[in-house]
């Protein structure tokens, strides 16, 4: 079974409700812990795209408070495929609404909440919420144009190889992989693969690395649209296999294959 942690299997939930006054000294407030089962309403309301959560020996841990009269809520979720040593994927969300997502600090014992909930401390370090919001969007903004007249097929340059990318059919295909790649790579060699989606719009699925004489790694992955000229980025951990050989060993954040990237101009 998969474990995750959150900031919904098990729950933690952390409640914080801030005074009218705060001494400066008092700034920051310790959470209460509470612990429940996981529910259906956690996975649909914190990450709809892991419906196995609800089956799975996890737990999670939510992190809310109010202020202003806006409910700020955090949602982590440990698993051993996405989680480093340190870190695991958390997402926030403000008066139910996702704001952001990242990887930070597993230790959800040193969190702390300010009273105005403009600020989060993680394992002794403090953030601002505005800078733990997302910095890419997952749905195209100003070249939706481009996307929406490539709404059938679209080539794009992913490190050299030309790409066939389409949305209709949920797949993303190796057209001409660049001399150099693992053999196992041929023309039609499926990079990507999920649900269909709009041009330009909000999709996740499973990708694929590869190695000579193993089976292809799977590994999940969400799209975003990064950068001035919003670039096809799809983002995940990406497995780690044993040295000289194709079992999965782990999963990390950290390799080139953790994040591709797709151009739409070729060098």
């Amino acid at each position: 079974m998969k474990k995750f942690l959150f900031l919904s299997l098990h729950a933690f939930v952390f409640a914080l409700v801030a005074p009218q006054q705060a001494a400066a000294d008092d700034y920051f407030l310790k959470p209460t812990v509470h612990q429940a089962e996981f529910t259906q309403s956690d996975v649909e309301t914190y990450w709809p795209e892991f419906p196995e959560l609800r089956q799975s020996s996890a737990t999670h841990v939510t992190v809310q408070t109010t202020a202003e009269e806006q409910a700020l809520t955090i949602s982590m979720k440990i698993d051993s495929k996405e989680c480093t040593l340190r870190d695991c994927p958390m997402r926030i969300f403000r008066e139910g609404v996702r704001i952001g997502q990242r990887m930070a600090c597993r230790d959800v014992q040193t969190f702390r909440v300010s009273r105005d909930g403009e600020y989060v401390k993680m394992c002794g370090m403090t953030y601002a919420v505005a800078d733990l919001t997302d910095v890419h969007p997952r749905n195209a903004n100003k070249t939706m144009p481009y996307w929406e007249q490539m709404a059938t097929e679209l080539v794009l340059n992913h490190n050299g190889s030309a790409m066939r990318v389409l949305p209709h059919e949920g797949k993303i295909l190796y057209l001409e992989p660049r001399k150099g790649l693992s053999p196992a790579i041929k023309s039609g060699q499926v990079l990507f693969e999920g649900k269909p989606w709009t041009s330009g719009g909000t999709f996740s699925g499973t990708a694929y690395t590869f190695r000579k004489g193993c089976p292809p790694a799977p590994y999940r992955v969400e799209a975003f649209y990064e950068g001035s000229v919003e670039t096809l980025t799809l983002r995940g951990a990406a497995p780690v296999r044993e040295n000289k050989g194709c079992n999965v060993v782990g999963y990390t954040r950290e390799s080139d294959n953790a994040a591709l990237q797709f151009h739409t101009t070729f060098d």
